[in-house]
């Protein structure tokens, strides 16, 4: 896993998320605006089935890890 702060570890080793998981959000995830300046990121099994992401953010790449 990337860099992460001390808080979010704590809360993945409390919701049992391996650190392998939270790489494969980070390079294969599809994101999505949350409140504020976050975003919410989840992995989708079709990009067809991408109806609640707006045009630009549908089209656009994941980030690189």
């Amino acid at each position: 896993m990337q860099a992460a702060s001390q808080h979010a570890q704590i809360r993945c080793q409390q919701r049992g998320i391996a650190p392998f998981e939270i790489d494969l959000l980070l390079q294969f995830g599809a994101r999505v605006p949350a409140e504020g300046s976050t975003e919410k990121l989840f992995l989708m099994s079709d990009r067809e089935n991408m109806s609640c992401l707006t045009p630009a953010a549908a089209s656009k790449p994941p980030m690189k890890a």
